[in-house]
């Protein structure tokens, strides 16, 4: 949660644009951590603006841990699932002051290294 929570620092206060330099700096380190499955960051609608899957940006998701991520106020922590592994999905809502202007999502393997390798 750490890395999340560090990832979305003072973010609120600069342009949610998927053309900011800053946030896709961010993206790029984020991604870089081995344990770090994706990164996302979405506006306040819950569109998608800039995603490690790059599939994903310009979409709003709506299944249930993304529903829940758009509405959260405050850091939440969901278990998921992907390729069949237990993962992490941390969201951290973006906030402007007191104002909550969208949020980052970034989902962690629960076990590293994946069983079977070094």
């Amino acid at each position: 949660m750490v890395i999340a929570e560090g990832f979305s620092a003072g973010i609120g206060e600069t342009e949610l644009t998927p053309y900011n330099p800053v946030l896709k700096q961010r993206l790029i380190r984020a991604r870089r951590i081995p344990n770090v499955l994706f990164v996302g960051i979405f506006d306040g609608s819950g569109k998608c603006l800039l995603h490690t899957d790059r599939e994903a940006e310009g979409l709003v998701l709506a299944d249930g841990v993304s529903r829940k991520a758009m509405i959260a106020d405050e850091t939440l922590v969901q278990d998921s699932k992907y390729e069949g592994r237990k993962i992490f999905d941390i969201t951290v809502p973006l906030l402007d002051g007191v104002k909550k202007k969208g949020f980052v999502r970034i989902g962690y393997y629960a076990h590293w290294p994946p069983s079977g390798t070094g």
